[in-house]
Order: C-alpha cells, then structure tokens, then sequence
C-alpha cells in the first residue's frame, strides 16, 4: 500500500473522476465537489494554505475579492503555498515506499472504489459503511450464526463488570453488549482509514500513534462508548483473528504502513486504539477493569478463533535504545500469547535493538508511561498481575500431550495381554486409553506445576525467546487433541461398519479394519490443519493461500507414495486383494504425508525439527519393514507425544535428557508388547 502524500493533482484528478461515477445525482456531485475543493485548498502536510478568512467554505462561497481577483502576489503565493502542499513524506518513509518499489506520489489505490474517496468524519457516517465493509464477507456471514451467542456473552460480561469491576464490554446503539473479541477491524477498513488521514489537514507524517489517537480518534467516538472497529461494524461487529502487539509512541505512518504489509485481507485485526474506546481516563480504566487476566486483551489472545500475534515494533523506541519490550503493556501481552499457545510473529524489524534495546536490561524496568513520572493504574496491575503470575502453561500441555499419546497407546497392548489377545479386547482398550490420557492430560495442566517463581524472570526468558523465534508457530492443544481423536476414530469405526454391513465382513474382519482407516483419516486430518502441526513441523502461516499449497503438498506426497507402495507390493507377491490393497495404500499414504514435514520444516529452516522427523522417518520405516501390520502407525504416535515435549525451547539440557531417556524406555517397551502380540 503506497504512501498517499503526493501530488495535489493527481490526488485530486482522481478524486473527482471517481466522485463523478460514483454519485448518485447531480447535487450529490456538487456537494462532494464544492467538499474536495476545501479540502485541496486545506491540503498540506502540516496545516491550512493560508488564513482561514481566505479559503472556501463548506458552503461554496466566494472567495474574499482580494484573492478573487487573482493579483501577481497572491498568485505567486499560492503558487508558493502549492509546493508546499506537495512536499512528499519524510525521508525514512519515502525510503520504505521505495524499497517495497511504490511510488509514494500515485494515489491509484485511491480510486478503487468510492469508500477511498471519503473524508475521515464521512466513514462515520452510518449510510457510507456499506462501501466500506469490503473483504470481510466471510467473517460476517460466519458471525451472523453467532449474533445471540455474542449477545449473551456480552450480557454476562456486563453483569460481571457491574458485580465484580471486571472488564466492561461496549455496547451497541440497540443496547447489545459486545465483548472484546467482537472488537475487530478488518484489514481493508485499516486501509480506507489510513488514506482518509492522509487525505485529512489534520495529518501529519511526523505524528506518533497518541497523537493520532488525540487528533482523529476521540473526536469521531466522544460520546459513543464504542471504538472505531465496534463504529464501522455495528451491523454485525467482527470477530477478532488477529492481536497487534504495538506502542503508541511509533510514527502513526509507519505502524499502518507496517500493518498493512503484513497482514492478509480476510484477517480481523484487534488494533488497541482502534478497539478500545478512547474516552475519558475512567471510561478507559472500566474497559480493561480490575483484572487483567480478563481483560480485553486477555479475551482476544485467549479466544479460539485468534490465529496469532503480530508483533509491530518501532524505530522511535529503537533509536531511543529501549525496545519495544521496554513498553510493559507488550510484555504482558507476549506472556499471555505465549501461554494461549498463539504464533508470535514478528516479521521486520525484529533485531535485538528494535525488541530489547541496550538501555532496558530487564522487563523489570519496562514502564506503561513515561520514565520519571509515577506509576499508572494500568503499570499496578500489570505489576500486580506478574507477581501474581499463574504457573507456565507451555511446559505443561507438552507433557500433557505425552502422557495422552503414551496412554492412547499402550492401553490396547496392555489391554489385550491382561484380558486376552482379541481384537475386541483391543478395541474396547483404544476408548479406555483415550480416556485415561485425557484424564491425566486435565490432572497435568491443572495442578503439575510450580508453585513459585519470579515473573519477571519469565517474562524476560519469553521475550528473548521470541526474539530467537521459539514462538513463531501454533501450540497444538488438549482441544485438538480432542478433535483430532473423534475425528480419525469416527472414521474408523465407520470403516468397521461399512465392511460389515455393506461389504458383509465378518465382525472379525471388519474390526481389524479400524486401525487402516485411521492410518488415511490422521493425514486428511492434517491436510486441514497445517497450522496445528506447528510442534513438530516448525512452520506456521496465516495465507489462506498458502495453507491451500501446503495441503496440496501434503496430499500430493501422500497419493505419490500410496501408489509407489501398492505397485512395489504388487510385483513382489502379485496382485492384491481389497483388504490389502487398502492397507498397502493406507500405510504408503501415511508415510508420505509425514515424510512432507521435512520440506515444510526446510521452508521454515527449522533445523531441529527436520532431524527429529528425519530420525522418527527412519524408525517408523524401519518398524513397517520388520512388522508388517500396524505397528508402525502406533510407534509414530508414541514419537510425536514424546518430541512435543522435546521441541519446547523452555527446557534446561537436565531436563531434556530425562525426557530424552522416557523416549527410548517408551519405544523399546512398546516394540517389545508390539513384537510379542506379533
């Protein structure tokens, strides 16, 4: 996206071109008009032209006679006060426009649609947003199912921040409550708002976010009680996919320049100023109430529907020697990321001088206001709440997802050795262990954990973490590892039935069907889910585009090597009946949507994550080659529990061998019950 300080010609060349086709009668073109000449007589990168008892009005009036007449000073004047109009932004931001190959003088992007030509106050008006709402038609109609759920939600919040001072949710012209997940922009109205500012005599290239805030937020919410985002959405608010971590003393100009260059379009952004209400100090204080563990923030990163968050940071905090780690409002905001298990991405400016600069050696120095000045209501309850942390997550769910896949995995063999060696047995043991994995997974999560620590400490280990990029991919969660279970064994109990009752197998034949049918359903699984896999594949991506590729990757390898397996079965002992035609395929397709990791965790350079699936590759090849049933399928899984807890950058080396060492008593246990059954 271009910078829009250009020339004043072209600016308004384009705008009247689009205002002619765009207008739906003659008066209407008038107006806009007689608006847009005000607004190029206005027009400059600082302020007015001239006095203000020499421009036009808003009515169209005539000029004073002494400017009317066009006299050789006053044209020379205006001539002089034109250049100044068309000075182009500062020096370090042409240089961005420049190197991203835009030309910051071409205002295209302006004439797309009518919504770009609007003035900043013309996009609060309710009858222009419907030109405005544009890319967002898939998170409407996915939230129009969601309204009275949103409804409710807000109504509870509003009872609970009246009962207990908790965070107030906004509400709408009708009455409706709306949480703070519902707070969501879009990345096209980031856009249109951005070149409405620019557009604006109030912009400035040299304004920082709080200025921006002062000039043009408060003005067009004073009295609303809503955002900007709840603003332009009251129709049906936006659910949020997305958290800016940003601070307020960056260059306005930089932050959406930054936002919209690493952002998609069908992504909603939670964008603070732009979400929260920027009302007075107490309307502000009642919006992230007492409590920050449910505060908006908190809701948003810990909603299910965030994919991730994008981390902007800042040259001005950068020079100042800082960092942006040095603002205490985006610590907390990566602690809370970090333990939701959401990808923390931080695509430019991502250097140890613009996170952490050489002045704040810890998170301990970081201030919420400026340095000197007392400590602030929001720097208390931060401060109150990292002292008060509650105990990290991320260690914790990795040994939950190892205790589940250990549990899911043994209980059949244990099963069928204490009760007798029979498929049903080993059936029934599959829903035992699933069960008893979740069980301890819950035990786990909840109260194996340490009971103290220091806060700080953490926050700081976190930040330099992300630094390194240890956080850049999505958690997988005791949640999927609930669905993925329901869904690979709901496949595969249908496969039992399908055998038994339409291909009348025996009940025998058609239980040993189960485990073949979960062999194909856990890769259609992740076709679906790349993001999910982001512990053992490194790799991370909030393109819709780009999951598509990487699923046709996926599925491309998985078809490849289920056809080279079957056709190599086939010359070794001839043609294959049905029943083994389907596992020849099955485990051929397995293995080659796991052998896709490699490539996904090369993209990513993710070295450790490439030699533990090429060491997992290996063994698991292995197993299939001297067992030829489905023991390779099991040993997989019991592999993949074990490296998520090994893939986690917050263990010491102590630790990792301890966890090093169950992976192999595990694996040679397993073999020995699997060989055994065999």
């Amino acid at each position: 996206m271009a910078f829009t300080g250009g020339t004043l010609c072209n600016q308004y060349t384009c705008t009247l071109s689009a205002v002619a086709s765009a207008s739906a009668s003659e008066s209407n073109v008038s107006s806009s008009v007689s608006s847009l000449c005000h607004s190029a007589s206005t027009y400059s990168t600082g302020g007015p032209l001239g006095n203000e008892e020499d421009a036009e009005n808003d009515d169209g009036e005539a000029l004073p006679a002494a400017k009317a007449d066009g006299g050789e000073e006053e044209g020379e004047q205006e001539d002089e006060d034109e250049d100044a109009a068309l000075s182009p932004p500062p020096p370090h931001l042409r240089r961005r426009c420049d190197s991203a190959g835009k030309d910051c003088s071409s205002n295209s992007d302006l004439s797309a649609d009518h919504s770009s030509m609007l003035s900043w106050d013309d996009l609060f008006i309710s009858e222009h947003h419907a030109g405005f709402e544009g890319n967002v038609g898939p998170a409407r109609a996915r939230l129009s199912r969601t309204l009275s759920r949103m409804a409710d939600e807000g109504a509870r919040a509003a009872e609970k921040a009246r009962a207990e001072g908790t965070a107030k949710p906004q509400r709408l012209p009708d009455g409706t409550f709306v949480p703070a997940r519902f707070w969501g922009i879009s990345r096209h109205q980031v856009k249109i708002l951005f070149e409405a500012a620019q557009r604006d005599p109030r912009w400035r290239w040299d304004m920082t976010v709080r200025e921006f805030v002062d000039e043009f937020i408060k003005p067009s919410t004073a009295g609303t009680g809503r955002g900007v985002s709840l603003r332009l959405n009251e129709s049906c608010p936006l659910q949020v996919t997305l958290m800016v971590s940003h601070a307020w003393v960056e260059n306005a100009g930089e932050f959406f320049e930054d936002f919209l260059k690493n952002t998609d379009d069908h992504e909603i952004a939670f964008i603070c100023f732009l979400a929260n209400y920027q009302g007075t100090l107490d309307e502000v204080n009642d919006q992230l109430g007492n409590d920050l563990n449910r505060s908006p923030f908190t809701q948003v990163l810990k909603s299910d529907l965030c994919e991730r968050m994008l981390v902007v940071p800042n040259e001005t905090l950068r020079a100042s020697g800082e960092g942006l780690y040095s603002r205490l409002w985006c610590d907390w905001e990566m602690k809370v990321a970090a333990d939701a298990g959401i990808p923390i991405d931080i695509p430019t400016k991502n250097s140890w001088e613009h996170l952490l600069g050489h002045k704040t050696g810890s998170s301990r120095q970081a201030r919420c206001g400026e340095v000197g000045l007392p400590i602030n209501r929001d720097e208390q309850l931060i401060r109150k709440a990292v002292q008060s942390m509650p105990p990290d997550t991320a260690k914790s769910v990795a040994l939950a997802i190892c205790v589940w896949t250990t549990c899911a995995i043994f209980s059949p063999s244990v099963a069928t050795k204490i009760v007798g060696d029979s498929i049903f047995v080993w059936l029934v043991g599959v829903p035992v262990g699933i069960c008893l994995g979740l069980f301890l997974a819950w035990w786990i999560t909840r109260c194996v954990r340490p009971s103290r620590r220091d806060g700080y400490e953490v926050l700081d280990r976190l930040i330099r973490g992300a630094a390194l990029g240890w956080y850049c991919t999505r958690r997988f969660r005791v949640a999927d590892l609930i669905s993925m279970s329901i869904f690979v064994h709901c496949c595969g109990f249908a496969y039992v039935l399908f055998k038994r009752f339409v291909l009348r197998d025996s009940w025998s034949c058609a239980a040993d069907g189960h485990m073949h049918a979960v062999t194909i359903a856990i890769p259609i699984w992740g076709f679906a889910n790349v993001n999910k896999l982001g512990p053992w594949i490194g790799y991370f991506t909030a393109s819709r585009t780009k999951k598509w590729i990487v699923a046709g990757l996926q599925l491309c390898c998985s078809a490849i090597a289920g056809v080279i397996d079957v056709c190599i079965q086939t010359q070794r002992a001839g043609p294959l009946d049905r029943s083994d035609l389907v596992v020849t395929f099955g485990r051929g397709w397995f293995l080659g949507w796991f052998f896709s990791w490699n490539f996904l965790s090369l993209s990513a350079r993710k070295w450790l994550h490439l030699a533990m699936n090429l060491v997992v590759f290996i063994v698991i090849a292995w197993v299939r080659n001297f067992q030829g049933g489905n023991l390779y399928m099991t040993v997989f899984v019991l592999l993949m529990g074990i490296n998520a807890v090994l893939v986690r950058p917050e263990w010491s080396t102590k630790q990792r061998c301890w966890i090093f060492l169950f992976k192999i008593v595990a694996i040679v246990g397993f073999l020995w019950l699997g060989l055994a059954d065999a």
